[in-house]
């Protein structure tokens, strides 16, 4: 039994490994000094 909880837990630390080595660090913000132009579909849509 014990060697079962070992192995366990083994494997949710390697799954706890891998899941944070694989997350990508995106900056806050938009950065850009000039945004985008808005869609005029997309006034229509919030709206309804």
């Amino acid at each position: 039994m014990k060697k079962l909880i070992l192995v366990i837990l083994g494997l949710t630390l390697a799954a706890t490994l891998f899941a944070a080595e694989a997350a990508t660090l995106v900056p806050p913000g938009n950065r850009n000094a000039v945004q985008p132009d808005i869609p005029g579909g997309t006034n229509v849509a919030a709206s309804a």
